[in-house]
């Protein structure tokens, strides 16, 4: 190997080494009063990616409580929405909500849809609504 050709890959991995660190230390994480987890790592163009881990579920569906599932979503000044995809539920779990002066909680409000498999006889499925408050942990 030239030197040319180790000096482009020493400097492509330490590049790719400081950004996962980097994604790593922007990670925060949120407990609610339920006991569910949101993790959020806070990237550039206001996205937002992470992990969240569910301590409750309906009875049609407990395998989802403590999965840790991945989120996407975006954030604009203190205002964020994520998303959460349970396949296994046949739903996806929407938040939204607010971030205090402090980012060390956030006011949400939640949508969980379930699958339905004949709108027309069934309405647009199941919904059930949220209101949850998530302090910062660690």
């Amino acid at each position: 190997m030239n030197l040319k050709t180790f000096f482009f890959a020493s400097t492509i991995i330490s590049s790719l080494l400081s950004q996962s660190a980097f994604a790593e230390q922007n990670a925060i994480t949120f407990k609610n009063q339920r006991g569910s987890i949101l993790e959020l790592s806070i990237l550039a163009d206001n996205k937002i990616e992470g992990y969240f881990t569910t301590a409750v579920a309906s009875k049609t569906c407990p395998q989802a409580i403590n999965k840790k599932r991945p989120i996407t979503g975006y954030i604009v000044g203190n205002a964020l929405t994520v998303s959460v995809v349970y396949p296994m539920c046949d739903s996806v779990l929407s938040i939204s909500g607010n971030f205090d002066k402090a980012q060390k909680s956030i006011d949400t409000i939640s949508i969980l849809n379930k699958q339905a498999v004949d709108i027309t006889h069934e309405g647009p499925g199941a919904r059930f609504i949220g209101h949850d408050f998530y302090n910062k942990i660690g």
